[in-house]
């Protein structure tokens, strides 16, 4: 079991769903999620880390991007093109980067 059984590859959000608490935009779960008791808060994902550390399991959290991420624009849509809502975030605004910088700052915490 050396070879990666000690490892939660955890893909947290997709296009359909956006189950993440996130405190800075709160209606990225609320909106997202398929509904509220779907939804890890701040402090599920504590504990769930928690657990994981005391069974000396690794957890990686998979943010899929720039593509994947229709579960944003319904949400926040000034991250997408104007153009059309393709899924994938629009590198060339400056705002996708504001967001997705607060949005990793409070990910990063947990």
């Amino acid at each position: 079991s050396y070879n990666k059984m000690n490892v939660f590859h955890w893909h947290t959000y997709d296009d359909q769903s956006f189950p993440i608490e996130c405190k800075k935009y709160p209606q990225l779960a609320k909106n997202g999620a398929y509904g509220p008791e779907y939804i890890y808060t701040q402090e599920d994902i504590k504990e769930l880390v928690r657990y994981a550390k005391e069974r000396g399991v690794r957890i990686v959290p998979e943010f899929e991007m720039p593509g994947h991420s229709s579960s944003f624009a319904r949400v926040i849509s000034t991250m997408y093109p104007e153009s059309h809502q393709s899924g994938s975030l629009d590198p060339a605004n400056p705002h996708t980067f504001t967001i997705l910088g607060d949005f990793f700052n409070e990910m990063k915490e947990l």
